[in-house]
């Protein structure tokens, strides 16, 4: 039986998710799907906007059959760290066929050969990118400007790239195109044998705030649904499975949405001890640059919320996302030393079972087959695993219990922690919280 494999964040779940799952069957004829999961920090820098129980249980109402968690160290980290985290994790499963992903362009010999180029990084698009980034371009916009200059300075005959160079760079710069070259990077990096499966997005776009309707109907992305929620614009349930508006509704103003101006007070409180305590101790911290830290310290004074923060440092060389993710690193503690010791593993040490149904139970008896370490309860599962996987599940823990606290001070209510909290098994906890 074919088992076909997703990369997602489900943030929250919406339609063009569940096209993706159909999809993925059609295309693939697997008869089973995984999905990895980001737990309840974001990619994009910051915290999930609903829990990753409930967004587990949406999965698997909408046509997942295993639920697994992206631990924390790779959930919240810039595109080739997050791609990487994912593809070990499913290349540790043993069973995965196909790895299926949106993105706006499905040609897969033109994103193959963006992907060989980054992975290889051959001497003279070293030189290109070393130039983009002296001229002060952030590193995403850097390495995009990098590979079209590389590409049209080589002209590669057997690349048979016909985009315009605008073409090529909106392909570049469109965000599930960015993971999609990550993935196979990845991939083609740990020589795996899962095959690749590009399904062309059909709604508006990642980032876009517009909505459209089509044969196969209504869709908005993420953003724009987040936002029409924020915003009590009940239009939303329009752009989501009714499976899904019904266990948002229950958990409305309840113990969602979760925004990143939540973390407001913890973050502060975190710079302003770095600054006056510790300043030398940011150097210790993954992915964190002097010139953010600089800029940090400098405008420190201005801090009222991340949100405004986040502006005010924004710049030509310093993104938005990269600015997020630096503040939740520095919250969270996750130094340089400890991403070293992941990436230097091939086979990810453990595998967070977050949910699964009748046909994932059976994927999970074939799993555990392959010897690696598989968490479906915290208080008993922690024993088996090495001091790597101890690492990465306690990095994982901490930053969920901050986001619990996070939640709990917001709306003033009780809820289970980690050890207390336990699988959704058919769409239904195995906990008395709902």
């Amino acid at each position: 039986m074919k088992t076909a494999a997703v990369i997602a964040e489900f943030n929250p779940f919406h339609n063009g998710h569940k096209y993706l799952l159909n999809q993925a069957k059609k295309i693939t004829d697997a008869r089973q799907i995984i999905v990895i999961m980001s737990g309840n920090y974001v990619q994009r820098g910051g915290p999930a906007f609903l829990d990753k129980f409930t967004r587990t249980k949406t999965a698997l109402l909408n046509g997942a059959d295993l639920v697994i968690e992206l631990p924390f160290c790779y959930s919240m980290a810039k595109a080739s760290v997050f791609a990487y985290g994912a593809i070990s994790i499913l290349n540790s499963l043993g069973c995965v066929d196909y790895l299926c992903f949106g993105c706006e362009t499905d040609t897969l010999p033109l994103l193959k050969t963006l992907a060989d180029i980054s992975l290889n990084e051959p001497p003279l698009y070293q030189r290109i990118l070393k130039k983009q980034l002296q001229s002060g371009q952030a590193f995403s916009h850097a390495k995009e400007l990098a590979l079209i200059e590389y590409i049209r300075s080589v002209q590669d005959a057997e690349w048979n790239i016909s985009l315009s160079e605008q073409e090529l760079s909106h392909c570049l710069r469109s965000p599930n195109n960015i993971l999609a070259i990550e993935y196979l990077a990845a991939l083609k990096k740990i020589k795996s044998s899962i095959c690749p499966v590009p399904v062309k997005r059909i709604d508006m776009g990642y980032h876009s705030m517009d909505t459209c309707e089509n044969e196969y109907g209504k869709f908005a992305g993420a953003t724009a649904i987040r936002e029409m929620i924020l915003n009590s614009d009940s239009t939303y349930c329009d752009y989501i499975p009714k499976n899904t508006h019904e266990i948002l509704s229950r958990g409305y103003q309840q113990f969602f949405p979760i925004v990143e101006n939540d973390f407001t007070g913890s973050i502060g409180y975190r710079l302003n001890e770095l600054y006056f305590n510790h300043r030398t101790e940011v150097k210790q911290y993954f992915d964190v640059s002097d010139a953010i830290m600089n800029r940090i310290f400098n405008q420190l004074d201005s801090f009222v919320d991340i949100s405004s923060f986040v502006n005010t440092l924004n710049s030509k060389s310093i993104t938005s996302a990269y600015i997020r993710r630096t503040l939740f690193q520095l919250l969270l503690q996750f130094k340089q030393q400890e991403a070293r010791q992941v990436e230097l593993e091939d086979k990810f040490p453990y595998i967070r079972v977050l949910g699964f149904n009748k046909k994932g139970a059976g994927l999970l008896k074939s799993i555990k087959k392959t010897g690696t370490p598989v968490i479906t309860k915290l208080s008993s599962s922690v024993s088996q695993l090495d001091k790597l996987g101890k690492h990465i599940l306690n990095l994982s823990m901490r930053a969920d219990a901050i986001y619990r606290m996070t939640a709990m001070e917001k709306y003033k209510r009780y809820i289970p922690n980690e050890y207390q909290m336990g699988l959704i098994i058919d769409d239904k906890m195995t906990t008395e919280f709902q």
